[in-house]
């Protein structure tokens, strides 16, 4: 009798064991699926077997895919864009040249092949000039053969949209030691931008002179050895204005 009364007590034992089991399995199969998600390992797996394309990973696709769409409804003809990074988007020169429809393509973090995915942004504004500032957030990933390919294929896509002379190429802006980038290399580099704006056609604007003291960028430029305090936007507007109001 002792025997078969403990018998259903043993079940529910074993029952309550499988149910916590089960229960954990879900949990840790739930924060897989969650830290893959936020990762974009998924993703990134569907990249590698070709199902997807690389431009597709990352949660910023969506935002561009939205934010294209938007301006595409929009159907304005744009004067200017400017088409960068968030040194790009920290300016307001839409205040400087108020009589000018301006549309600011800044996108915070964007590398040369990220603004290769945006051209259609740019190409459905319509503008008439575009002046482009690209290169600072792949400084460190590129050597300079690859650093110059992908330059060279952003150039030639803006160029589907505007003739050469209306093609702006802006120098990279010189860093402080508060940031992990070698203004030699930045230098470097702007020579390399020079040389592909002149075998182009395009004027280049050398705005890393306008904020270049002792080999660096001056701590009361900046707020974090890298990007433009807004007051310091000033000179780069007046350095613009021959162009933006010139042919």
């Amino acid at each position: 009798m002792n025997s078969d009364r403990s018998t259903p007590r043993v079940r529910i034992r074993l029952g309550s064991r499988l149910w916590f089991w089960r229960v954990l399995s879900v949990f840790f199969l739930l924060m897989f699926v969650a830290i893959g998600v936020k990762s974009h390992y998924f993703e990134r797996v569907l990249c590698k077997f070709g199902l997807i394309e690389d431009n597709m990973v990352g949660g910023d696709y969506w935002a561009k895919v939205g934010w294209t769409n938007t301006l595409e409804k929009l159907n304005i003809n744009a004067d200017i864009v400017f088409f960068g990074n968030s040194i790009t988007k920290g300016a307001s020169f839409h205040e400087n040249f108020s009589d000018r429809l301006i549309v600011n393509l800044g996108y915070p973090g964007d590398g040369m092949k990220g603004m290769l995915t945006r051209i259609q942004q740019v190409r459905c504004v319509r503008p008439n000039k575009i002046f482009m500032l690209a290169g600072i957030n792949d400084i460190n990933r590129m050597d300079e053969s690859e650093f110059r390919s992908n330059y060279e294929a952003l150039v030639d896509s803006l160029l589907t949209i505007v003739p050469a002379d209306g093609l702006y190429i802006e120098s990279l802006l010189p860093v402080n030691n508060k940031f992990h980038i070698d203004n030699g290399l930045i230098v470097e580099r702007n020579r390399l931008i020079r040389s592909i704006a002149d075998a182009k056609g395009c004027r280049f604007l050398n705005v890393h002179a306008l904020y270049c003291e002792d080999g660096e960028l001056p701590d009361g430029l900046t707020r974090d050895g890298i990007h433009l305090r807004p007051e310091a936007y000033g000179r780069w507007a007046e350095m613009l204005k021959p162009y933006i109001y010139g042919d």
